[in-house]
């Protein structure tokens, strides 16, 4: 198993919301690179980095946060919220990240994800976010009637770099994994 920590980004600073809901904000640093840099320290083997702004307002909101960030850390980095065409996913993978994580617009056009994983092989993560098992969009503000293991296999023969997979409502309440929604998700990827 492998922990990978999560910064999210909120008008350039780390913070934490409950379940999703910028209402319940709780903020961890106001310097997103020295926090990254703690994580580094401490062994985290890669990072997960979110532009909550851009998830919920359609495009990449905190350019500056995460260009130090990834200016300073050593250790891979996947990077995601409001990168909805190529231009973003290219802007942010020329930034430094590792792989740029696609949810909204992946699951809205799926001929969105194949290009971007044409464009950039292996370096593209499909994230799937759900509640209940039904996939959320716009930064979770909109439900969809699109299932997270149904996507799963569509998405399946794609070169992706990874699936990841969050449960919503267990998101920033610390009760740890669905297990019962990821084995769903990871046995929709897996060749029958």
């Amino acid at each position: 198993m492998e922990i990978i920590p999560a910064i999210d980004l909120r008008g350039g600073k780390v913070v934490r919301l409950v379940q999703g809901d910028p209402a319940r904000e709780t903020r961890y640093g106001d310097d997103p690179a020295a926090v990254a840099a703690e994580w580094e320290r401490r062994g985290a083997p890669r990072l997960h980095l979110v532009d909550l702004d851009g998830a919920l307002g359609g495009s990449p909101a905190n350019q500056q946060a995460l260009g130090a960030i990834l200016r300073r850390i050593r250790v891979p980095a996947e990077v995601g919220g409001g990168l909805r065409n190529l231009d973003a996913v290219r802007a942010v993978l020329d930034l430094g990240a590792a792989v740029a994580v696609l949810g909204t617009a992946a699951i809205r056009d799926p001929g969105f994800l194949e290009a971007a994983c044409a464009a950039f092989p292996a370096r593209v993560a499909l994230g799937l976010d759900a509640r209940g098992g039904i996939l959320a969009v716009s930064g979770w503000a909109e439900a969809t009637s699109v299932r997270a293991p149904d996507l799963a296999r569509r998405a399946s023969h794609l070169p992706l770099h990874t699936i990841i997979y969050t449960d919503i409502q267990r998101d920033g309440m610390l009760t740890g994994p669905n297990v019962t929604e990821l084995r769903a998700v990871a046995e929709a990827t897996v060749s029958r």
